[in-house]
C-alpha cells in the first residue's frame, strides 16, 4: 500500500490518531512510584489537543470529514472552561492564569469559524487561527505537550505529535513541509 493512496493516508491517519492517544493517555494515567499521590488530572489542554489532533490529520489528509464536530467539540469546552474558569482544570499554573483566560475567546471564535467551514481553504485558514491561541496555550501548559511546527511556506505553525511532519496547510500536495520549531 502506499502512503499517498487514499487507503495509505487513512492507514497513516489512523497510526498517528492512535499512537497520540497513547501519548496523551500516558500523560494523565497517574501512574506514580509514590502511592500517597493522587492521579494526575486530565486538563482542558489534553482535551481541546486529542479534538485539535483529530483535524490536523483531517486537514494532513485533504478532507472536511469529522472537522465540524471536533472543532464544535473544541468551541464548547473551551466556551465552559470560560464560563467557569479554573487554573488547575485549564492545566496551567495559577500564576499562568492571567495569561491563559484571555486566549479562551480567540480559541472559541476560531473553533466556531472552523466548525462551519465549507471549503478545504477556508478550514485551513480557520485553523490556522485556531493554532495561533492553541500554540500560546500549550506554553503554558505544565503537562505533556505536543510539539509546534512551522511551515516557511504557508507561514503558519500548528501542533502535532512528535515525528515525522505531517503539514495540515497544504496536506498531501506537500505532506511533510516543515519543521518541529518547539518540543
Amino acid at each position: 500500500m502506499h502512503r499517498n493512496s487514499p487507503a495509505g493516508i487513512v492507514m497513516i491517519a489512523f497510526l498517528t490518531t492512535t499512537l497520540a492517544g497513547v501519548a496523551i493517555a500516558g500523560e494523565t494515567s497517574g501512574h506514580h512510584h509514590d502511592h500517597h499521590q493522587q492521579p494526575a488530572k486530565r486538563t482542558m489542554f489534553a482535551d481541546l489537543a486529542r479534538s485539535y489532533e483529530s483535524i490536523r490529520l483531517a486537514l494532513f489528509g485533504d478532507s472536511l470529514e469529522g472537522l465540524s464536530d471536533e472543532a464544535r467539540s473544541i468551541e464548547q469546552r473551551t466556551a465552559s472552561l470560560l464560563a467557569d474558569f479554573d487554573a488547575e482544570r485549564a492545566g496551567v499554573p495559577a500564576a499562568s492564569a492571567p495569561e491563559c483566560k484571555p486566549l479562551l475567546p480567540k480559541i472559541v471564535k476560531a473553533a466556531n469559524q472552523l466548525a462551519g467551514a465549507s471549503t478545504l481553504a477556508d478550514a485551513r485558514a480557520a485553523f490556522g487561527e485556531l493554532s495561533e491561541p492553541l500554540i500560546r496555550y500549550r506554553e503554558l501548559t505544565r503537562a505533556h505537550r505536543p510539539v509546534v511546527a512551522y511551515c516557511a511556506m504557508a507561514k503558519k505553525s500548528w501542533l502535532q505529535p512528535e515525528g515525522e511532519i505531517g503539514n495540515p496547510y497544504y496536506g498531501q500536495r506537500m505532506a511533510r513541509c516543515g519543521e518541529i520549531v518547539s518540543r
